[in-house]
């Protein structure tokens, strides 16, 4: 094995691979965009020194063809990894589909800080509370500043009595399928929705029943959050429905009750409405002639 040298000077390494060279022993200058197809393996020394941006690039030197590719990030065995080492290298080591570079540069963000971005400072403890709280919170500070009401986000609770778990066989990795919960849970209309389901029959095939389900429950969540409903649960042969109490009541609500055989509701707000043979797409009407009019 023929091992080369280099530090700079893509064309001179390249030539040398192509006239027999096995092993390029090189500094971190290659990060910058050395293509050389044929290179399917990756031997990165005290990985836990380079930055998340410089491992990802680092990776991206290898399987640049049709040749299955492997990266190594080694470290002492001996050594005890800092926690944002740690973290860099398992975000390195969990993100590695095709077009990770997003989610590579948000874990980024949380694992170094965003700093304050309505100020100087140029490093934060975004660690200490997350990505998307530290959004939520600057969403507040900018419209505090702006002098509007900030944004409320509601939690709602879905409970159906349904099978909303993807299968593993249809989205092997976890991370994709909290992703995809995540983007669902996200959607507030139908379009949106349509899209994400779109979006992955396109790229993982045919749906299994389950993302049916879970879309479904979903129309449910978003028909409840236009209606005023914060709760939403499957008891036997009943489900149950709360008001949200903050909110001013519709004024549909009396003529959405008096359309459903047995509808109760209490004192505090929650309405019984008996099954009786109804299904989610009545749960679905029913929801829709509460909501306030527009």
């Amino acid at each position: 094995m023929s091992p080369i040298f280099g530090g700079v000077g893509y064309e001179p390494q390249e030539r040398a691979f192509r006239e027999g060279y096995d092993v390029l022993v090189a500094t971190t200058i290659i990060e910058n965009g050395l293509d050389i197809p044929n290179a399917n393996t990756l031997l990165v020394n005290r990985a836990d020194r380079f930055g998340l941006a410089q491992l990802y690039q680092l990776r991206g030197r290898v399987g640049r063809s049709e040749r299955l590719a492997f990266a190594y990030f080694l470290v002492p065995p001996s050594l005890a990894l800092t926690p944002a080492a740690r973290a860099r290298l398992s975000a390195i080591q969990e993100f590695c589909e095709l077009g990770a570079g997003f989610r590579i540069a948000a874990r980024d963000l949380e694992i170094r800080g965003a700093g304050n971005l309505l100020g100087a400072e140029q490093h934060g403890f975004l660690e200490a509370v997350g990505f998307e709280t530290y959004c939520q919170l600057l969403e507040e500070a900018v419209a505090e500043l702006e002098g509007r009401p900030p944004t409320v986000q509601r939690e709602d609770e879905v409970r159906l009595g349904m099978d909303l778990q993807l299968p593993e066989r249809y989205l092997p990795e976890p991370s994709l399928r909290l992703s995809f919960y995540k983007r669902l849970a996200a959607c507030d209309d139908e379009e949106c929705l349509s899209s994400l389901l779109d979006e992955m029959a396109d790229r993982y095939g045919p749906a299994p029943p389950q993302v049916e389900e879970l879309a479904r429950a979903q129309r449910v969540r978003m028909a409840a959050r236009r209606a005023g409903v914060i709760s939403v649960t499957r008891r036997v042969r009943k489900w149950r429905l709360r008001l949200d109490s903050t909110a001013s009541p519709s004024p549909n609500l009396g003529e959405a009750l008096a359309g459903w055989r047995g509808a109760q509701i209490s004192a505090e707000g929650e309405i019984t409405l008996p099954v009786d043979g109804a299904d989610i797409s009545d749960l679905l009407r029913f929801l829709e002639q509460v909501k306030s009019q527009e």
